[in-house]
This record gives C-alpha cells, structure tokens and sequence, in this order.
C-alpha cells in the first residue's frame, strides 16, 4: 500500500517515538530504507499564528450574543494581545498552545468562587502557567516528561 505510485504520507507522530527510535543500534539504521529516515525533530508555529488559531477557535465556540469578541477579552486590561502571543509562541505548537489555554482558563475557575465572581483572568496568573507549561513543553522535548 505504502508504496503506490504518486502516493505519499506524512505522519505527524509524537515526540516520543522520536526518543525510542533513537535508542536502537547501528544494525537497525543499517537494514531500515533510507526513504523512511527522514524525520522533523520539532515543529514550531509563530505566537502569532497560535494566537490567529486560538481566536478562531473560540469565535467558533461562542453563541452569536456574546460580547467577547478576541481571545484578549478573556484576561484583563493589562494583558495584551502581544503578551498572548509571546506566551502561546512558547508552547511551539497548537497541541500544547491548547494545553496552556486550557490549564489558564481552568486554574482562573478554580480560583473564582460564587460570592465575587471575577470573568477576567489576572496577568499573574497567566505568567505562573506560562511557567509550567513552560517547562512541561521542554521537559518533553528532552524526554523527560509525558505529553
């Protein structure tokens, strides 16, 4: 099947299969055809182009009478569009840009109680799971961490 006339794949598997194919010996590259020992170690998208993904996204999500309009709307007035996409560039990729997003979103709700409810999530808040995220992303890039 694989090997069809004018036919061709590109598989975008994880990162873990990475470590475990570098791990075998010599013998292994010696009888595996060249054609298939090609691989991208890390593909990177911009943190504008994540931002631009995640904006789409959520207008997707959003009923029509909903007043947020940009993914900006979601923090407060101090964090900007720049500040986003710096942090969503970080993540590289929108796997992991998805995975910050969420674990922000999901960290400001467990922080907000019924009494004052607060929509906007704090920059600071922002920057501490950037951290995390930050160094979950690279952790897995060196190996060290699950996806």
């Amino acid at each position: 099947f694989l090997q069809q006339d004018n036919v061709g794949f590109k598989l975008l598997l994880p990162i873990e299969l990475g470590h475990l194919l570098r791990r075998e010996d010599a013998a292994f590259f010696q009888q595996a055809r060249l054609d298939k020992q090609n691989m991208i170690e890390k593909l990177e998208w911009s943190g504008a182009t994540l931002y631009d993904i995640a904006t789409r996204r959520l207008k997707a999500c959003l009923a029509e009478d909903c007043k947020v309009e940009r993914l900006t709307d979601l923090f407060e007035d101090d964090v900007t569009s720049h500040d986003l996409m710096d942090a969503l560039g970080q993540m590289n990729q929108p796997r992991d840009a998805f995975k910050f997003l969420y674990a922000v979103i999901q960290e400001h709700c467990n922080n907000a109680s019924d009494d004052a409810p607060n929509y906007r999530i704090p920059r600071l808040l922002l920057d501490q799971i950037r951290k995390q995220q930050c160094q979950r992303v690279q952790d897995l890039y060196r190996g060290l961490g699950p996806a």
